[in-house]
């Protein structure tokens, strides 16, 4: 399969649209939703069971005021990101391991439609996205911030693009309640509630970049509204 026929069915089952995902990199500090072509982060060798570096495209994932070096403050010097899966190292690892076509067709396919929660499709943008890209979301890990001097982003996604990818990490990350109920455990009491009327308000009144400078769990919140009547977070 080459890295159009996998573009296809990705693009094919994925709800996203590509042309509003991604916006200017102009005047953004270092932050969450720049995306950077070659970032030192470590990497796990099972065969010596140490980790290793290696330089990756990578998603930052930390907020702006947590790494900014004006802030004269401490715990300001590491920054998380999620490294990128092109296509091209994708179908290399996994077209021989899924043994055919049509299980490897399946399998982009549920990622493209989010199915499968762990990854998730970046459509088509600039630079080395051409044909999209994975991120695999139990693959966070942080690096030192001196690793950003001197390079420039070369995407960035819109509030558009930060919607999506948040709503993908509360999937993954926020299913506590699921999990204690599974258990037979007994549900936490809520830390806070929000009704939907409290978020549509949110959203209808705060404008787009202010809401990328909350922190992520609450602008899921605000951009989250689906039928239900509230959404509540569950205290650690």
């Amino acid at each position: 399969m080459t890295e159009a026929e996998a573009h296809k069915i990705l693009s094919a089952s994925s709800p996203l649209s590509p042309g509003k995902f991604y916006g200017s990199t102009e005047q953004l500090a270092l932050g969450t939703g720049l995306i950077y072509a070659a970032i030192r982060c470590p990497v796990y060798n099972p065969e010596d069971r140490l980790f290793s570096t290696m330089e990756l495209p990578v998603y930052v994932l930390t907020h702006e005021c947590d790494v900014d070096q004006d802030n004269d403050r401490s715990f300001n010097e590491y920054l998380t990101v999620c490294p990128l899966i092109l296509l091209s190292e994708f179908l290399i690892v996994y077209e021989e391991w899924m043994q055919g076509a049509d299980n490897l067709g399946n399998f982009l396919s549920a990622i493209a439609n989010r199915s499968v929660n762990r990854l998730m499709y970046l459509p088509p943008g600039p630079g080395q996205l051409q044909y999209g890209a994975l991120l695999y979301l139990n693959n966070i890990v942080s690096t030192h911030i001196c690793e950003f001097e001197s390079v420039k982003p070369f995407a960035s996604v819109s509030a558009y693009g930060l919607e999506a990818i948040d709503k993908t990490f509360l999937t993954t990350f926020c299913v506590r309640k699921q999990i204690v109920c599974r258990l037979g455990l007994k549900p936490p009491e809520p830390l806070v509630t929000f009704r939907s009327s409290t978020l549509a308000t949110a959203r209808a009144t705060l404008p787009n970049r202010w809401l990328s400078y909350m922190p992520w769990c609450v602008r899921v919140a605000i951009y989250h509204l689906d039928q239900r009547e509230q959404l509540t977070f569950l205290a650690p």
